[in-house]
């Protein structure tokens, strides 16, 4: 196959090459998406709901309810929300994992696009139908990882900011899955940052 062009710049690659890693890459933003985040939601939505308030035993149909939101009603949490008035870091967190799912999605559907496309054509025809695929991958390695970039440096920032009340307040697997997910984010975002600077320093085709 013909070499992949990028930024004006030769590749090793040929489209052929994309379709294990397109694969690999789709798998990862599918495990943030469907595994990691819907955990940390489920948490930060439970203590968003928790207030000080003695769940009403008489109140049969909402007894049981309020039994499961008040199961963070601990004085850990008390501590860190300042009596559950302030849940600041739950807004924080839920603004952080909205617009992971959006990157997830989107990065998603890139994932597809390139997989299909790199499966078009033969070495010696129909190489036309592979004509957006560097445009694509482009966009990928822009875009889409300056905002991932953005969203580790907000979910990051703000996860610092408040682990210290927070800590005792939320399970201890909650932050290991912050922590992995913080992990696979900064890959990411590395092996594309140390992939732009190569492809900046290697010379334009003529």
């Amino acid at each position: 196959m013909p070499a992949l062009y990028l930024f004006n710049r030769r590749t090793l690659l040929a489209g052929d090459d994309l379709q294990l890693p397109s694969i690999a890459w789709g798998a990862g933003f599918a495990a943030e998406l469907f595994i990691f985040l819907p955990y940390l939601l489920f948490y930060t939505i439970e203590l968003t709901l928790t207030t000080s308030a003695t769940p009403d035993a008489n109140d049969d149909y909402f007894a049981e309810f309020d039994q499961q939101i008040q199961r963070m009603q601990t004085q850990e949490c008390d501590n860190a929300t300042s009596g559950y008035t302030d849940k600041t870091f739950c807004y924080l967190n839920l603004a952080y994992q909205a617009g992971m799912a959006i990157f997830c999605v989107v990065s998603l559907f890139y994932e597809q696009r390139i997989l299909k496309l790199s499966t078009l054509g033969t070495p010696t025809r129909g190489l036309e139908l592979r004509a957006s695929l560097g445009t694509l991958i482009e966009r990928k390695m822009t875009f889409l990882t300056a905002l991932n970039f953005i969203l580790l440096v907000f979910g990051l920032s703000s996860t610092l900011h408040f682990l210290s009340p927070y800590l005792y307040c939320f399970p201890k697997f909650f932050w290991i899955v912050v922590f992995i997910l913080f992990v696979i984010q900064g890959l990411q975002c590395l092996f594309n940052i140390t992939t732009l600077f190569s492809l900046w320093r290697a010379s334009p085709s003529t």
